[in-house]
């Protein structure tokens, strides 16, 4: 079953390759273009003002731009997964290559998505501090040796998919906000617990997919421009997937589909 609602979740981007492009391609170019000539701009004007005392602030207006770029970015994500979850829920398809605008939806996702990253990193203080002090007393016991290595690449395989599955079963509460049905964290655990273990499963495959893909665009990054542009590819491509793998926990755990 976990296997099966992995492959759902893959096929729903593949055979949807475009409406997920009519959803995400023009915002993201949007907001990567914006950047990239603010991002040229600023040192620019930091190199020819070198010698002016200039420096300072250039860096403190890149500073400044750096963080509310950020939130502009966030911002055009929740837009996106927005779409993409109620394209899939509710067979919303995008009419134009600029996704609709739903503002109460967004900044409800963008809140839960808020609250979402708060619980996780309160979670994961526990098993971090747990990590980076044993990997600070291997390496004072042993010096930069393998063992340090593996002693971290150990702990992470086991936190990497606890954090993944509680990652999961909280995630519900996304493609509620994006349909306009808000549930709160507690609610998101209670739906997912008859899933629990399933859930689990199905986190392992994904992360899994992942490391082959991030293997496979390092790969392809020795490869001049085409590698390149496969790499952007592929990272959009995860972008959607991971949408697309919250969306299928949502549709099992919470209106009780069936992958197919």
């Amino acid at each position: 079953m976990a296997w099966k609602m992995f492959t759902h979740a893959l096929r729903m981007l593949l055979a949807n390759l475009g409406s997920a492009a009519r959803i995400s391609v023009v915002p993201l170019v949007v907001v990567y273009g914006s950047l990239a000539l603010f991002t040229f701009g600023v040192f620019s004007f930091g190199e020819a003002g070198a010698d002016y005392g200039a420096m300072p602030a250039a860096f403190g207006f890149a500073f400044v731009f750096a963080f509310v770029t950020m939130l502009a970015f966030g911002f055009v994500l929740a837009w996106i997964a927005v779409s993409w979850h109620r394209f899939i829920l509710l067979e919303e398809y995008p009419t134009g290559w600029f996704p609709k605008y739903r503002g109460s939806e967004t900044w409800s996702y963008i809140g839960r998505f808020i609250i979402l990253g708060f619980v996780l990193g309160l979670i994961w203080m526990v098993p971090g501090a747990i990590l980076m002090g044993t990997v600070m007393s291997t390496l004072a016991r042993t010096g930069p040796t393998v063992g340090v290595f593996v002693t971290l690449g150990a702990m992470m395989v086991v936190v990497a998919p606890v954090m993944t599955w509680l990652m999961l079963r909280f995630s519900a509460i996304l493609p509620a906000a994006a349909l306009g049905k808000p549930l709160g964290i507690g609610e998101s655990w209670s739906q997912t617990a008859p899933h629990s273990g399933l859930i689990f499963r199905y986190g392992l495959f994904y992360i899994l997919f992942g490391i082959l893909v991030q293997l496979a665009a390092t790969l392809l990054l020795l490869i001049p421009v085409v590698g390149q542009l496969l790499g952007l590819f592929i990272s959009w491509f995860t972008m959607l997937l991971g949408l697309s793998i919250v969306t299928t926990v949502y549709g099992v755990a919470v209106e009780g589909r069936e992958p197919t």
